[in-house]
């Protein structure tokens, strides 16, 4: 099926279909009372017996050809001292031990730095159950005879193909791509947070709005370089309410820090910290960047990572669509719904798009040629999830309004806009759910592979710890700690059956798993030597360039480093 026969409406079908009769209930949001945004990335099979769609409603259409491949329900982000005190309050982690005779155990305060997910928004949890996803095809592939998969199948829904890179015109050397007939597509139910949310809504929303106008509000903070704090006073009396610096890592000079700030009048096109209360101390505050800043940073590098996962593919993992549901608080009976459905979309394209290409420009030709890069294409379809967050505060404002509108007609008493806005709102849900179909072969019951996590915390739910060991049973599949157990294994089955890569990556391979055996390896250094050249230097480029719009990006990994122990 080409790109040109492929409705929003197909990839929002599959999505919300997938939610509704295969998710369980148990850690979704309660109808009416709670929302959470629900991502989705959908896979579909080009086929030339395909008929053209001309519009559908449903993905049943499809068949077998369009299906979900990872999905989550978003809730809060967390830093690694806020899960410590919610999760780690009542029971004693031992501190890490770095000389030889004395290592570091997997419960120390080092590796649940590892263990804990900063970022639970939907449209994150969804990208890290793809990647997990891609390293289970990967392990099958190498643990399996003669490349079969060890489960004697090949899954007609793997996403990769094994394919071997020429050197000196020889095929030698292994390497990955996403099959040719198959392109990626994410759903999410409401615009992603920071820069792609500010859009018009209507003026009923009051407390969702921004001043100077019917703008919608985002909470995701703007940062600010740090020349801007040494005129503190003229920004603050201005537009900008300072809420303190960004975390960064301890290497970065101070004086090179970027600040956050709350504005007044939002600023378009401005990279963002995830939402979270102005008065957060800056250790305790939640150093992700914004999905909207992600969605345009995958959109130039790819849904892989610049991680060992980058090495055994010929090409970046790049999405073909971006489908978002229509926010009905645009308005969906009056006059100008098209011009606000409008600045919605115009919004999303601003913030994923043209901001990518725009950091594009910086990079010479021959690298772009090289990583065939191709943007997203924006959507908005009409399907709307009724749980998401602008779908129910707009059918609670109906619902307020016509029990406001009952209470004044009987009784004559005047309502209040304060009372109206208490009225409208209602709390994200505190769960989140995932769910990749890479476990859906080994399940034992119905939902035995949907994995629920609490955003404050950053780990699994469960019972209350009682111990330090008991956080193990409580480390998330989608955890940096978990995927990077996946990379590990596909390193040592590398390794052990000197399967060919190229030069560079082989010598880079046997070191890190070497130091990985004896337990002198990390996170950061696999990141570091074990990454696609290619990639590490636009990474750098678009992060470093002042003419990019992604040149104050905040990197906090290196300050939640942790060793990889066997």
């Amino acid at each position: 099926m080409a790109q040109s026969n492929l409705f929003p409406d197909i990839v929002a079908s599959a999505a919300l279909n997938h939610y509704f009769e295969i998710l369980p209930k148990k850690g979704k949001p309660t109808p009416g009372k709670e929302w959470s945004v629900y991502a989705a990335i959908i896979a579909t099979r080009s086929s030339t017996s395909s008929p053209k769609h001309q519009s559908t409603s449903s993905a049943a259409v499809l068949g077998n050809d369009a299906w979900v491949v990872s999905c989550a329900t978003g809730s809060k982000c967390t830093s690694i001292p806020a899960s410590f005190k919610s999760t780690l309050s009542n029971i004693e982690v031992p501190q890490c031990m770095n000389d030889a005779a004395s290592r570091c155990t997997r419960c120390c305060q080092e590796q649940i730095k590892g263990f804990v997910l900063h970022d639970s928004h939907a449209e994150i949890l969804a990208r890290r159950g793809l990647i997990r996803t891609l390293w289970k095809e990967i392990h099958d592939d190498l643990d399996g005879e003669e490349g079969e998969p060890r489960n004697g199948q090949i899954r007609s829904n793997c996403l990769l193909q094994r394919i071997t890179k020429t050197s000196g015109g020889k095929s030698t050397d292994l390497c990955y791509e996403l099959k040719t007939n198959i392109q990626l597509h994410l759903y999410i139910s409401d615009s992603p947070c920071g820069d792609a949310t500010i859009y018009d809504i209507l003026s009923d929303y009051g407390k969702h709005l921004s001043e100077g106008g019917n703008v919608n509000f985002t909470g995701a903070k703007i940062i600010v370089p740090s020349e801007c704090s040494k005129k503190r006073k003229a920004f603050e009396s201005s537009n900008l309410t300072f809420c303190g610096n960004v975390k960064s890592s301890k290497e970065v000079d101070k004086r090179e820090m970027s600040f956050i700030a709350r504005e007044r009048l939002q600023i378009t096109s401005a990279l963002r910290l995830k939402s979270g209360r102005s008065n957060l101390p800056a250790h305790m505050r939640c150093s992700s960047m914004s999905c909207s800043d992600k969605l345009c940073k995958w959109s130039i590098l790819g849904l892989q990572g610049s991680g060992f996962l980058s090495c055994l593919l010929k090409n970046p993992i790049r999405l073909t669509s971006i489908v978002v549901s229509k926010d009905p608080r645009t308005d969906a009976t009056m006059i100008g719904n098209q011009a606000r459905s409008s600045s919605q979309l115009g919004a999303l394209e601003r913030a994923l798009v043209e901001r990518a290409n725009k950091a594009m420009k910086i990079l010479p030709n021959n690298l772009k040629s090289s990583l065939s890069f191709c943007m997203p294409k924006v959507y908005l379809t009409d399907i709307m999830f009724p749980q998401g967050k602008a779908a129910s505060e707009s059918d609670r404002r109906n619902r307020t309004a016509e029990s406001l509108r009952k209470k004044q007609k009987s009784s004559d008493e005047i309502v209040t806009t304060q009372e109206r806005k208490n009225k409208q709102h209602i709390p994200p849900i505190g769960i989140s759910i995932n769910w990749q179909i890479c476990d859906k072969e080994k399940s034992f019951g119905r939902h035995s592979n949907v994995e629920q996590t609490v955003g404050a915390r950053g780990v699994k739910q469960g019972k209350k710890l009682k111990k330090s060991e008991d956080l193990r049973k409580n480390i998330s599949n989608l955890s940096r700690w978990s995927l990077f157990q996946d990379s590990l294994k596909c390193m040592v089955i590398l390794r052990d059956k000197e399967i060919s890569l190229d030069e560079d990556s082989m010598q880079h391979l046997n070191e890190f798993v070497t130091r990985y055996q004896s337990g002198t390896g990390s996170y950061q250094m696999a990141k570091k030597i074990l990454s696609d050249k290619r990639l590490k230097l636009v990474k750098e480029m678009i992060f470093s360039d002042p003419a990019s719009p992604l040149s104050l990006w905040v990197n906090s990994s290196k300050d939640n480093d942790f060793k990889c122990l066997r």
